[in-house]
């Protein structure tokens, strides 16, 4: 790695302009999270089917409510009683009959809206969960790219010294390659380091539904 690419590489901070806050503060994660929520396929998914269960329960609730009193139509004279089966009247009465099997449509409609909902907030649960570790995880990085910075520049510092002395006869061979080899093992940190950060803010990007910065 070439003087110039280091700098370069020490100076150049994750991309995270597109986002409007990274940081672990409170309302920084509730934001972010809120994205991560409104942009989910799955709570999108669940969301759709839940409307669609809600129309159901409210068709069969339709339904039930016709099924107590079958009324036979007489054109011009209202509706009569004429042929209905008073068992059948009463059976609906006391939760049969066809009322009966509407009520048990219902009800196992009414368990799939609450394995949805419990689902639904399950999902909620793991997006925060996930914008909580990335945030987490990108200042990690960023703080061991601080840290790795100012290493480089005080190994740097002291290379430049060594080698003056180096080049009139000071110092070993050995010595000098060891102290390059440092110099190397820290870029390679820092470049760990780096794309450990950018590789937090692009999951991040991609999680709540910000636009990826351009290259």
């Amino acid at each position: 790695m070439t003087l110039a690419s280091l700098s370069l590489l020490i100076s150049r901070p994750a991309n995270s302009e597109t986002l409007p806050c990274l940081a672990s503060s409170r309302q920084c994660l509730t934001t972010l999270s809120e994205a991560a929520i409104a942009c989910s396929p799955e709570i999108k998914a669940i969301d759709d089917r839940l409307e669609l269960v809600g129309k159901q329960i409210k068709k069969q609730y339709k339904r039930r409510w016709t099924a107590f009193l079958p009324l036979i139509p007489i054109s011009g004279a209202g509706f009569s009683l004429q042929g209905l089966n008073p068992l059948n009247l009463l059976a609906n009465a006391f939760g049969g009959g066809a009322s009966g099997d509407l009520n048990i449509k219902i009800a196992e409609l009414e368990v799939r809206v609450s394995d949805l909902v419990r689902r639904r907030a399950e999902v909620m649960v793991n997006h925060r969960d996930d914008v909580i570790d990335l945030v987490l995880g990108y200042e990690k990085a960023e703080r061991q790219r601080s840290l790795i910075q100012s290493r480089i520049l005080t190994h740097r510092q002291r290379v430049q010294i060594l080698e003056v002395s180096y080049r009139v006869g000071q110092g070993t061979t050995e010595g000098m390659m060891n102290l390059w080899q440092q110099g190397e093992e820290l870029e390679v940190q820092l470049t760990d380091a780096t794309v450990a950060s950018q590789q937090s803010v692009r999951k991040l990007l991609e999680l709540t539904g910000y636009e990826l910065p351009e290259t």
